[in-house]
């Protein structure tokens, strides 16, 4: 009798182990698969940021080419600029200059010509068209300043991406260790302890705005204001190439009338002379004819009063 119930103790603690080591051996293939699927959706998770961090930092980099491109633009633009105010301040220079010698003119030859007008009408054009370059800088200066601050923007944030980029590889790079024999609980356990840790760091960081949602909307409109600034840099650079030529063919056209209308007066004032000088001759000649006149007819008197030469004008 005793036997027996040794022997039926036996068989359910035979059965007791039995079941045990099955359910343990069911508990780790759970736990295996539940490890496996969590990696499965890291890597997959990994790979979509990294494919979408890869893209953000492609479009920085076209935006940072965008930018330098222009800068590099803004600064010819501004160079020619320089040179061309510089070129009119010399222009404006020749033209007080002029203004100033044509004062020392005789009294009676002080008019208001067409000399007179087209120098002052070139002095109202060199001014303006100073006034105009001089707004113009002010507009390339401000833009470039612009232009270089989002450059450091988008060089500090594509300097974060290539870090970020670098991370996310190394951690997808990470793979599980096949010699390692951890039991099934352990890992069950250590798996729910990062998850919770996980989950409590990512709501840490999102309340304290150090981890939130919106760094792809950040780096995007970077880039959008970025290509915006760009354009507009664009659009300056072809107001300012028109501005150039307009300031060129001005200089060119008053400069022409001005030389028009001074060839023109040289050419006046010299017929002018050339008549003055054939008066001249003929005032002379009368004068000269008139004395020899006046010379024989008091000869003639002389000789027909009979009075000694030079007695008569007495």
């Amino acid at each position: 009798m005793q036997v027996d119930e040794f022997k039926l103790k036996g068989e359910y603690r035979a059965q007791l182990s039995t079941r045990v080591r099955s359910d343990n051996l069911e508990l780790q293939a759970t736990a295996a698969h539940q490890v496996e699927t969590s990696v499965g959706k890291v890597e997959a998770a990994l790979q979509s940021k990294l494919a979408k961090t890869q893209e953000l930092a492609q479009g920085l980099e076209q935006a940072l080419a965008a930018v330098n491109h222009e800068l590099a633009g803004l600064s010819r633009s501004q160079q020619r600029l320089s040179n061309m105010a510089s070129h009119l301040r010399q222009k404006a220079g020749i033209n007080k200059s002029r203004q100033q010698v044509r004062c020392d003119r005789p009294a009676r030859e002080q008019t208001c010509d067409e000399v007179t007008r087209t120098l002052m009408k070139q002095q109202d054009i060199l001014g303006s068209l100073l006034d105009r370059l001089q707004h113009g800088l002010m507009l390339v200066t401000a833009d470039m300043d612009k232009l270089n601050s989002c450059r450091q923007q988008l060089t500090r944030d594509l300097k974060d991406k290539a870090a970020a980029l670098k991370v996310d590889e190394l951690v997808l790079g990470v793979k599980q260790d096949p010699s390692t024999t951890t039991a099934a609980t352990t890992i069950m356990k250590s798996g729910a302890d990062v998850a919770r840790s996980a989950a409590a760091g990512a709501s840490k960081a999102s309340s304290s705005g150090k981890y939130s949602h919106n760094w792809e909307q950040q780096t995007s409109t970077l880039v959008q204001e970025a290509h915006h600034l760009a354009a507009g840099a664009g659009r300056l650079r072809k107001a300012i190439k028109q501005l150039l030529q307009e300031a060129q063919d001005s200089i060119h056209a008053i400069a022409h009338q001005l030389d028009a209308s001074m060839a023109t007066k040289l050419q006046a004032t010299e017929l002018l002379k050339e008549e003055l000088n054939v008066q001249l001759n003929k005032v002379q000649d009368e004068h000269s004819r008139a004395a020899y006149q006046r010379d024989q007819l008091a000869q003639e008197l002389t000789y027909s009063l009979a009075l000694p030469p030079g007695q008569f004008w007495q």
